[in-house]
């Protein structure tokens, strides 16, 4: 499988989905069965060790049976070859609590993919965030619901702030080192526990080189 150069992939991207978008309307919607997927999104685990106020997947318990490392490759790889280098999430609940999350992402890191991991944050075990950072995704997306208190109370942990702002200076620091050009966006999900602090995020993650998405 040819693997494009980086600014090729880019320039795919940009008009697969055009193409894509496009056809969805185009002529009353009679093409709309030509599309294909966009972006594609894995959910590796429903398990989750945060206690959010808004998600009850942390209820999950027990063992998983799920695909090994070895057949989410080939997934990985057959997307690949299918679709080209589109947007991949990998998502969870806790994406990474599976132990492979990290080697998974730089394989499809290095497939060419636009891969996008999810992640909480809550870690105290900073060499998981360096390893997800080393993997050279090209977004890592971490859920922020507030600054401070109000963060931790939506996540239902105490320290919950501390710890998610200890992996976002990890990501910061890292990406400045190594020189590596990911995008490091900030997910909100908007409720009453935290509409008072929705700005305040917004503020953080333009003071700190980082998107926003509510």
């Amino acid at each position: 499988m040819w693997i494009m150069p980086l600014e090729w992939d880019a320039l795919y991207r940009r008009a697969y989905d055009g193409v894509n978008y496009r056809l969805r309307g185009f002529a009353g919607g009679r093409l709309a069965g030509l599309c294909r997927p966009t972006s594609v999104v894995f959910l590796l685990t429903e398990l989750c060790n945060a206690k959010c106020v808004h998600c009850d997947i942390w209820r999950n318990k027990g063992k998983e049976d799920s695909p090994t490392l070895d057949q989410w490759k080939t997934v990985v790889r057959d997307l690949r070859s299918w679709l080209g280098p589109i947007h991949v999430a990998f998502s969870g609940g806790e994406a990474l609590l599976r132990p492979f999350t990290t080697d998974l992402a730089a394989y499809a890191s290095e497939l060419g993919l636009f891969l996008e991991v999810l992640t909480h944050g809550y870690w105290d075990d900073q060499s998981r965030i360096e390893k997800l950072a080393l993997a050279r995704p090209g977004r890592i997306t971490m859920s922020i619901d507030g600054i401070g208190d109000t963060h931790s109370l939506v996540r239902g942990r105490e320290k919950f702030w501390e710890k998610s702002f200890t992996s976002l200076q990890t990501l910061k620091r890292v990406r400045e080192e190594k020189n590596l050009g990911y995008v490091i966006r900030l997910k909100t999900v908007v409720m009453s526990h935290n509409l008072h602090d929705v700005a305040n995020v917004a503020k953080f993650a333009a003071e700190n080189g980082m998107e926003v998405f509510y």
